[in-house]
């Protein structure tokens, strides 16, 4: 995990959580679903998370991240609907240093 607003060192943050963290404060709540939102903007984390969700039935959706100015971005885009547990594909423009990234080109075609 590598994040720039990451604490380094020991921190209750790097810790990896999964499902089974987070099923008993869920049933604790009386929460049955939950959606899993991608912090990593990596292809490889996306489907992780999608499979992971296929695999857990208070997963209700994932929001992922796409790269929308690769040039096989309609591929990428093709595969992910086929994924019954995406919710919508979302850009940290937050943390994009372009401030004008929004409205580029080749991001409006993705």
């Amino acid at each position: 995990m590598n994040y720039f607003w990451m604490p380094t060192g020991e921190s209750i943050v790097r810790r990896n959580y999964l499902p089974s963290d987070l099923a008993s404060n869920l049933e604790a709540a009386g929460v049955t679903r939950t959606v899993i939102v991608q912090a990593n903007q990596t292809q490889e984390e996306a489907k992780f998370l999608l499979d992971l969700a296929d695999a857990v039935e208070f997963v209700a959706g994932v929001v992922v991240w796409a790269d929308l100015q690769a040039s096989d971005i309609g591929h990428v885009l093709d595969e992910l609907l086929r994924r019954d547990k995406l919710v919508v594909v979302s850009h940290q423009v937050e943390d994009d240093p372009d401030d004008d990234w929004l409205i580029r080109d080749s991001s409006m075609r993705g």
